[in-house]
């Protein structure tokens, strides 16, 4: 074998060798991709909670609720700032590790990361955020979110068609398709003797007679309203007045 053939035979040999390593290493890469790739498939409806930065306030109180009919709904408040909350609607949309929001009344979107039922937000490009506040644009999974939605669907084939309570003092109640309110706070549960409930644009008021003989008023509005306790965010704000005391809390309907 001439030096020119040999020279050439070894140069074949080194080019397979590369393509082959090539192979190897892309191989290897898409496999990891594969299997790091975690399914957009969480139990819906979810909720996922966090703080976001914020450059001129403490951070933003973000909750995104995805619903099985792939719609959303997007609760975000400026910590002290202004008090109320600002929410946007859309739907959602999944494709392997990664969701879209696509909002109703605009063309923008928001695109999260799905991970170990963590949602991370991704930038206007759809690329990670990087830098020191990487770890704040963090959503977790609301695990107390189905429990309470589990409970209220208890309560609704029990005949329950309102639910409100508020905390410190504890105190609930709850109206019934019978017209007749159940009352509960620490040591006592009265049912009402009466009710009388009017509507009004806001919500609705209502009187009732306890068991005990007390009168409990309430006004209902109908107003974002986030229980201090477990984070769940109501649709109607709820005050009561019984005997000399006033509290506030939060009521949904639940028909």
């Amino acid at each position: 074998m001439s030096k020119k053939t040999g020279l050439i035979i070894v140069a074949f040999l080194i080019i397979f060798i590369v393509i082959r390593v090539n192979f190897a290493l892309n191989y290897s890469t898409q496999n990891q991709s594969s299997e790091a790739a975690e399914p957009f498939s969480p139990e819906l409806p979810v909720s996922f909670t966090g703080t976001l930065p914020c450059a001129s306030c403490p951070g933003i109180s973000y909750e995104l609720r995805l619903e099985e009919n792939q719609s959303f709904t997007e609760f975000s408040r400026y910590l002290d700032r202004d008090p109320g909350d600002f929410v946007y609607t859309g739907r959602w949309s999944a494709a392997e590790d990664s969701l879209t929001l696509h909002f109703d009344h605009s063309d923008d979107i928001k695109q999260f990361l799905y991970a170990d039922e963590t949602l991370k937000l991704l930038d206007s490009e759809g690329e990670t955020i990087t830098g020191e506040l990487e770890d704040h644009y963090e959503l977790q999974k609301n695990d107390e979110f189905r429990s309470i939605l589990n409970l209220h669907r208890e309560l609704r084939t029990e005949g329950v068609t309102f639910v409100a309570n508020g905390n410190e003092p504890f105190w609930s109640y709850r109206i019934l398709e019978n017209n007749t309110l159940e009352y509960a706070a620490p040591g006592e549960e009265q049912i009402s003797r009466s009710i009388q409930k009017e509507n009004n644009e806001e919500g609705f008021e209502l009187t009732a007679e306890l068991s005990s003989g007390l009168i409990l008023e309430s006004i209902v509005e109908e107003k974002f309203c986030k229980d201090t306790m477990s984070g769940f965010r109501f649709s109607h704000t709820v005050t009561i007045t019984l005997g000399e005391e006033t509290h506030s809390g939060c009521g949904r309907f639940l028909r």
